[in-house]
């Protein structure tokens, strides 16, 4: 998946991400002058002023303090800049690289709390709670921190049993929960040792604090009534009112102890195999999350959720063939959400190197979902039809994402490329320039247009865009590219010189044989 996805941030991401993050750099640099410009006024005009007599030893040392500060000020905005650029990363699911950022980061101060909770919040997405919690309990004093996220990186990462739970609980302590939270979630843990006991604890607080305000308990309050007033024997059916509580409360590791003692005395009860499932698929265990969700499939084999959750978790774990049957199935049944399903059953194709399959998928995608598409989805089906040579679906769909979103300059990009490549040089030359307004920093675009310069036979101009390709997408599929086109521009312009120059040489050698003859 992480090929798919290298690539998605390459085509698409890694441009907006680009050119925002160059955005700011620029507006980093230009606070940075201001106030460079404000400490050297405030050092040399008044100073100069003041005291003009003193000694030259005085004033540098005032040049000293001014570029202390002025080194101060570059490290602060560079730090910024690290920052600002790993949340761009964040907030598009890019993990690895927001990390990657943020740690860059902390080791330029390694005492900033945002900068810890932003590790320890990346770590949290990525599904290593150990590493999380550990960054959240350096700072575990700080306003910054959620205090829900912290327990339950802490949860995910503890094995809770009847040996350790009475530390769990004083670790909880730590954690600054007003009272009704507290007690939420230390009762919910010592449903662990004891759920009968655990349970009439739960009714005894809500008998005793009638009033309560946590959504949490007010869900188990109401799943504690409906269990008294639920007129069925079967024990098993009011406890599991309790267990989707503690569920949507994102107990998971409670869940799966809990919904494992049902199984005991109904072993194909569905809804409590589907949360064991899904409570080991949130903790990132997808071998056994799979087991459950095929447990599941066999006794119901009409339920879409599951059916896309085991599709998702065959991903996962790099089964793709697995995967892309149970995505189609997810289909078939209906499942509420088809973009996605379809998004992943593309990047399953892919994966299988099913490249008809996968072009197929994107039609159905493009032309079924228009509504909901983005522009990620538009501009893989573009690139991928037009380097399997199917440019006429693939100007069609580049055609569609200037309509539905015309501020973006890929699609006029993906135009102007097609268009070069037919050896329609103009029009090519006309989107490029179109796409290069709204995003000057888009090396597919910059790419194509030293192309054509190169073309035009201006060697010259077209290293400019080869060089700014190069260092917007360095190492990455157009930047590699851009370095082979630019060894033909300099290697052009090196013949062009040699050519110049033999050239001299023989107009300079007539010259004297002609001079000989006359001589």
């Amino acid at each position: 998946m992480k090929n798919f996805f290298l690539l998605i941030t390459i085509i698409i991401i890694g441009f907006v991400s680009y050119y925002r993050e160059n955005i700011m750099k620029y507006y980093n640099k230009e606070i940075l002058g201001i106030e460079i410009k404000e400490i050297d006024e405030s050092t040399s005009t008044g100073i100069v002023e003041k005291e003009k007599n003193k000694e030259i030893k005085n004033k540098k040392i005032d040049k000293k303090k001014a570029k202390s500060k002025i080194d101060t000020l570059r490290k602060r905005y560079a730090l910024r800049g690290l920052i600002i650029s790993g949340d761009l990363h964040f907030e598009n699911s890019r993990l690895a690289l927001a990390l990657q950022k943020y740690l860059e980061a902390y080791k330029q101060n390694p005492n900033d709390e945002l900068t810890i909770k932003k590790i320890g919040d990346t770590y949290f997405e990525m599904k290593k709670y150990d590493s999380a919690y550990k960054n959240f309990k350096s700072i575990i004093n700080s306003n910054v921190l959620d205090k829900e996220k912290v327990l339950l990186s802490y949860l995910y990462s503890t094995e809770i049993n009847s040996n350790n739970i009475e530390e769990v609980l004083k670790e909880i302590d730590l954690f600054g929960f007003n009272e009704e939270e507290n007690f939420f979630y230390k009762n919910s843990i010592k449903c662990l040792s004891d759920y009968h006991v655990c349970k009439l604890d739960f009714g005894n607080y809500f008998t005793n604090f009638p009033d309560i305000k946590s959504e949490k308990l007010i869900g188990v309050k109401k799943a504690i009534k409906n269990y008294k007033d639920f007129k069925v024997d079967e024990v098993y059916y009011k406890n599991f009112l309790v267990l989707g509580e503690l569920f949507k409360a994102k107990l998971y590791p409670i869940s799966i102890k809990l919904g494992k003692d049902l199984l005991l005395e109904k072993e194909d009860y569905k809804n409590v195999i589907k949360i064991i499932g899904k409570s080991y698929f949130e903790l990132g265990k997808y071998e056994l999350a799979k087991e459950f969700f095929q447990k599941f499939y066999e006794l119901d084999k009409k339920d879409s959720d599951v059916t896309y959750l085991l599709g998702v978790t065959h991903i996962k774990l790099h089964d793709y063939l697995l995967a892309s049957i149970n995505l189609k199935n997810t289909i078939e049944l209906g499942y509420e959400n088809p973009i996605n399903v379809k998004r992943r059953l593309i990047y399953a194709y892919y994966e299988l190197g099913e490249t008809e399959r996968m072009l197929k998928e994107f039609q159905n995608l493009v032309e079924t979902e228009e509504p909901n598409l983005d522009i990620e989805d538009l501009s893989l089906a573009i690139y991928y039809h037009i380097i399997n040579e199917k440019n006429l679906l693939a100007k069609k769909y580049a055609k569609l994402g200037i309509k539905l979103f015309p501020l973006e300059g890929i699609f006029y990009g993906y135009l102007g490329w097609m268009e070069k490549d037919a050896g329609n040089i103009e029009i090519a030359e006309k989107n490029l320039r179109k796409g290069l307004k709204l995003d000057r920093h888009n090396p597919l675009i910059l790419l194509n247009l030293g192309q054509i310069e190169l073309k035009k036979g201006n060697p010259v101009k077209s290293i400019i865009y080869f060089k700014k390709t190069i260092k917007i997408d360095k190492g990455q599929v157009f930047g590699e590219n851009a370095k082979k086109w630019l060894e033909k521009a300099n290697k052009i312009i090196l013949e062009e010189k040699k050519a110049k120059e033999k050239e001299k040489t023989i107009i300079k050698e007539n010259k004297n044989s002609d001079n000989e003859i006359n001589g």
